[in-house]
Order: structure tokens, then sequence, then C-alpha cells
């Protein structure tokens, strides 16, 4: 029998009494327990020891623990603490396994005592904490980051616990609320509400607690008393060993102002569009009152003379007369026809459209007006060509009605992946910033230039308008060709 198997069952059967519970419990916890004597020879050791430190219980028994410390001056100090006190309590050290590899340990032992009160060994148990070192500073760091997002956070973010109240405010929630530090923490949450949404409120804060809701649309109030619209996204965290809400507020005060604004701004558009549309009927029912109307009068006069008066040569002359009307009537329908959907538009295309319409503007003003295209080969989808005419048409009435001018150029061109129109007069200007505005300067110019600006965003296309008094106007409207190709 070898003398490390020998001391082994010596130390099991004196040391630990030969009780059973005793070694059954000394070998099954996993901490390290060992044994040893004054001069650090172990004498005793459990298998949790020997796969701790990467040895076998027999290599164990042959070692001075010495072998075992990282710096001797940890068993140094050790063994100062031990005969000082008698003990050592979570006495943390680095420890190294039989590879070489360190490892952090803490150690719990006593002096062993003989019976003359003479210190003659120790005895203790010692924990790898090497794990629970790493998540303890992993969590350390994870909370110097939380805290440091929470500080650098543009949005307000508040903490609340479980009844409620605010444990925690970020710099921007303070903002948010023009409160300081000792104002808002510790205070309840619905302090920081608006009074008409407070039902509303703890049902929502009742909802996140269970997990239920983690998004929210409400309003928080500024000490000032200003009511401040949010999205709020909750989680359910756990701060600091507590159990928490963490409120993400998004103040959305210019998102919704911007909501506001384009809302107006479409309800301008479909007035406008609404009011063109009346402008339009009112000009049908006007030429048709005064063209065909007129016409049609004329016919029925001359038909009701016919079928009274007697003589075959005055009726033939008053049906002659008649068949005039008639063909004066089919020039005046074409003409209608022709201003509200042009044949050349569908037949030939815009390009085509846009010359006849120069054409026939140009026969009924002394304004020279000139039409240029360049780069444009190909038919644009349907929707398209309609709207850029129906631009063109605005312009050219708008500068026709109320510019003086004496000359009107108009461009299509092909720049790149656009399709540019470009319609500028030498006439008397007027100042942009009134155009889109309600004022009363803006009567001047009807509602021609709403018109346009609503066609252009339909094909996605970006309007300018340059102006100024006495130095005429420039429309430029840039179309995407991918979008008007369509």
């Amino acid at each position: 029998m070898g003398k490390a198997t020998k001391r082994k069952k010596a130390v099991n059967s004196e040391t630990l009494g030969g009780g059973q519970d005793y070694l059954d419990l000394f070998e099954s916890t996993r901490d390290g327990v060992y044994i040893s004597d004054l001069a650090g020879n172990l004498q005793a050791a459990n298998k949790s020891l020997g796969n701790m430190f990467g040895y076998t219980r027999q290599e164990l028994l042959l070692l001075n623990v010495k072998k075992l410390y990282k710096n001797t001056k940890d068993r140094t100090r050790f063994k100062a603490e031990i005969i000082k006190q008698g003990y050592v309590i979570d006495y943390e050290l680095q420890l190294q396994r039989k590879d070489g590899s360190s490892f952090v340990g803490v150690l719990n032992s006593t002096a062993r005592i003989s019976g003359q009160g003479d210190i003659i060994g120790y005895q203790g148990i010692i924990r790898d904490i090497s794990v629970l070192k790493f998540m303890s500073a992993a969590i350390v760091d994870t909370e110097k980051r939380f805290q440091v997002l929470l500080e650098e956070s543009p949005d307000a973010i508040l903490v609340l616990n479980e009844m409620g109240k605010v444990i925690d405010a970020n710099p921007a929630a303070l903002k948010l609320f023009g409160l300081k530090w000792d104002e808002i923490i510790d205070s309840s949450f619905l302090n920081l509400m608006p009074k008409k949404h407070l039902d509303k409120s703890v049902k929502d804060f009742e909802r996140c607690l269970k997990g239920d809701k983690t998004d929210l649309e409400t309003f928080f109030k500024h000490k000032s008393g200003k009511v401040i619209p949010v999205e709020i996204h909750v989680r359910l965290i756990n701060y600091g060993g507590v159990s928490a809400m963490l409120y993400h507020i998004i103040d959305v005060s210019k998102r919704k102002l911007a909501e506001k604004r384009r809302m107006k701004e479409r309800q301008r558009s479909l007035k406008a569009i609404v009011n063109a549309q009346e402008e339009e009927r009112k000009r049908i029912s006007l030429e048709l009152h005064d063209g065909l109307g007129q016409i049609l009068t004329s016919i029925r006069i001359r038909m009701d003379t016919a079928l009274r008066g007697k003589g075959i040569q005055h009726k033939m002359k008053l049906v002659q007369e008649v068949k005039g009307s008639i063909d004066e009537m089919i020039v005046e329908v074409r003409a209608m026809s022709n201003k509200l959907m042009p044949g050349t538009l569908s037949d030939f295309g815009l390009v085509a459209a846009i010359n006849q319409f120069v054409e026939q503007s140009q026969a009924v003003t002394s304004t020279k007006i000139s039409f240029h295209s360049f780069g444009l080969e190909e038919r644009l989808g349907e929707e398209a060509e309609i709207g850029i005419y129906r631009i063109v048409q605005e312009a050219m009435n708008n500068c026709l009605k109320y510019a003086k001018a004496s000359e009107i150029n108009v461009h299509l061109n092909v720049v790149g992946s656009v399709l540019r129109l470009m319609i500028e007069d030498d006439g008397k200007g007027f100042n942009p910033k009134t155009i889109f505005s309600q004022s009363k300067e803006r009567k001047g110019h009807g509602n021609g230039l709403g018109n346009m600006k609503n066609r252009s965003e339909l094909l996605n296309g970006e309007i300018l308008i340059e102006s100024a008094l006495n130095k005429g106007t420039t429309i430029t409207v840039d179309f995407p060709m991918k979008k008007v190709s369509e």
C-alpha cells in the first residue's frame, strides 16, 4: 500500500472521525475541500478539489498548497490572517491549475487546533468564482452601457416601478417635462399626464404591467401646462433587482404638426380641384349658352319661319341658312371637344398636342409664343400625357390672361433621368410667396397655379416657380422619366 493511500485512510479515519455521513458529504460537495498540516502539506482532499486544479487526488496529496497559489505572497497573508483571527472568510485570491492557467477562487478556512491549543494545520473550502466574476463584470459593464445610453439618449426615458412611481429619468426626460431631478423622482407618472387623459393612462399602465401592451400613443404635459403628444415604447425590465417598466418616450409634436399641415394642404388641394372643376363647368355652360345655344335658337327661328312661310324658293333659302348654322355648330362642338380633350393628344402624342395648342393660341393673340422639344422620342403614359398637357394649358392661359407678356416660350426636354417642362414669359410677374396662400393677392392668379402644383405632384413632379414684379415668370417642373413612362 502506497504512502498517499495510507495517509488518506489515516486522515479519513482520524480527522473525519470515520463517520460515513461525513465521508459522503466530503466527497459529494461541488466545492473543493482540503485539510493540510501547518507546513501546507495536503493531508486530505476531495475529488472536486482535484477537478478544480486539474490533479488526481493522489497527486494532490503529494503536493504542498504553495503550488496551488498563483502568488505565494497570498499564502503568507493568509497565514497571518488566520493566526490573528483563527479563520478567514471569503478570502479572494488567484489560484493556479496544474496546466499553469489561473482562476479566481474564494477561500473559507479555519485553523486546526491541538489539545494543547496550538495550531497544527488548516482546513477549509475553496470555490471557483471565475464564472461568477465574469458575469458580475459583464453585469457591471452592461449597467454602465445602459447608463450611458440613458444619459446620452435624445429621447426621454423614464423607469417606473410597479406602483407607477418614477425611479429613474434621463436628462432628455427632465427637458421634455421642464422639471428638475428631485421634482420627478419618486413621484407618480400620473402627475405628468393631462387630467383628461388620466383614466386612459391608468388602464394603459395596468395593461403594460401585465405585458399586454407595449406601444402607446398618449399625451404628457410640460411644467408650463403645454400638452405634448408622444409615442411610448414600453419594456418590462429588471432594474437593480426590482421589476420595473422602461418608458421610451418620443415627442411627436413636430410630426403631428407636419401631419396637420399635410392634411390642410390636402384639403386646400382638393378645394382647388373642386374649384377648377366648377370653373370648367361654368366655362362650358357659358360656351354652350353663347355658342351652341345661340346657333340652335337661330335654327329654330328659321325652321319656324320656313314652316309658316309660302313659296318653295323662300323655304329653300331658309333651309340653306339652317344648314350653314348646323355646319357652324359642328365646328363649335369640335372646338369645345378639342379644348376638353384634343384628339391630337390621343392620336399623335404630347409633343404634337402642345404644338397644336400653341398654334391655336398664337392665332388669337399678339403675344409671340414658341415651343421647343428634344429627347422625347417615345410616347409617355396616358395619365402623364394628359397631366402635362393640362399643366401647359394652365400655364399658357395664366400668361395670356394675367402676365401681359410680349413673349412666351415653352420647352419640353429630356434631361438625364427627368423630363423637364419649362414655361417662361417676360410679363409683369408676381410675388411667389403669395401664390399658394389664402391672401387676396392670390385671386389675381386664379386657381391655375394651384392646379399645376396638384397635377405635378400626381406625377411625382417637382415644381419650381420663379417670379418677381416686372421681371417675368419661369415655371419649371421635373418629372421622373420612370414615372411618366408608365
